[in-house]
């Protein structure tokens, strides 16, 4: 069950320096949220039950595409429950808070040296993309495909999460 440790938390795995602060401390935010230790709980589960019902001793017995499997498998699973919305949502709410603050910081930053008066979605528009591009530069190229789900994502659920917050 070591490499299922991988999937169940984020949080051992070291970003590189260069990642933005921001960024980091929201990471550490997310994985450190109860919300998000309840659902990688979960998904530990999961993927603890499926391998003992496939009658393997441990989860580094199965092939890397059966692991892909049995991962995709428990995700779908909790994608479906009430714990997976409340991490979801939570984790947004983190985001959105992470990225409001970061912005303000931006845009006092600019505005102190006298440049020209940028406005908050360029701050937004930067810091996102800059983030973005950064992790995409440090995860290995294999990994890219993974996030694929999040092309063209349909980003409509997280109304819920704006209308309860100040941003």
């Amino acid at each position: 069950m070591a490499r299922l440790a991988g999937y169940a938390s984020f949080q051992s795995t070291a970003l590189p320096a260069e990642l933005p602060s921001w960024l980091k401390d929201l990471r550490t935010k997310v994985s450190s949220s109860p919300q998000f230790k309840t659902l990688s709980n979960q998904l530990y589960n999961e993927i603890r039950d499926a391998v003992r019902d496939q009658g393997l001793a441990s989860f580094s017995d199965l092939s890397d595409e059966e692991q892909r499997v049995v991962v995709a498998r428990a995700r779908e699973t909790l994608r479906e429950t009430d714990e997976f919305a409340v991490a979801r949502d939570a984790a947004w709410t983190t985001v959105d808070v992470a990225l409001d603050a970061a912005a303000e910081s931006w845009l006092s930053e600019r505005q102190a040296f006298g440049c020209a008066a940028p406005t908050k979605v360029d701050a937004l528009a930067e810091l996102a993309g800059s983030g973005a591009t950064q992790l995409l530069a440090y995860w290995p190229e294999q990994s890219h495909r993974q996030l694929l789900w999040l092309l063209n994502a349909d980003l409509r659920r997280r109304s819920a999460v704006h209308s309860g917050g100040s941003s």
